[in-house]
């Protein structure tokens, strides 16, 4: 995701910013979900791309989850905002499990720690 200078500084401003803002009404959630720009991201969040995974910082990655998953309320109705959010954090929640399931979890934490 880093390619052109000054990259990094507008993925901060579009998931710091610009997404936090466009999810705050339920009109606009109805759009972002029906466009493929934003499934596209949203697959590429819930498959823990490693464009995503690897070149966002812990604080970018969880801007972003919030807005997507703020973005269920423009869903059809409740079953299908569950499942939306579902379908965006089951491999962060997966993942999360086997970290904690880990033997050397004190490792982890300190590795999580210098970041």
């Amino acid at each position: 995701l880093v390619g052109f200078p000054g990259e990094a500084q507008l993925h901060l401003l579009v998931a710091g910013t610009l997404l936090p803002v466009l999810v705050r009404r339920r009109s606009l959630c109805r759009v972002l979900v029906a466009l493929a720009s934003w499934q596209e991201l949203a697959a590429a969040f819930s498959s823990r791309s490693a464009a995503i995974v690897d070149q966002m910082g812990a604080k970018l990655q969880r801007a972003l989850a919030q807005s997507l998953c703020l973005a269920a309320g423009g869903m059809a109705g409740p079953k299908a905002s569950q499942a939306y959010v579902t379908y965006l954090m089951e491999s962060t929640a997966a993942a999360l499990g086997a970290a904690a399931a880990s033997r050397d979890l004190a490792s982890i934490a300190s590795r999580a720690g210098d970041a």
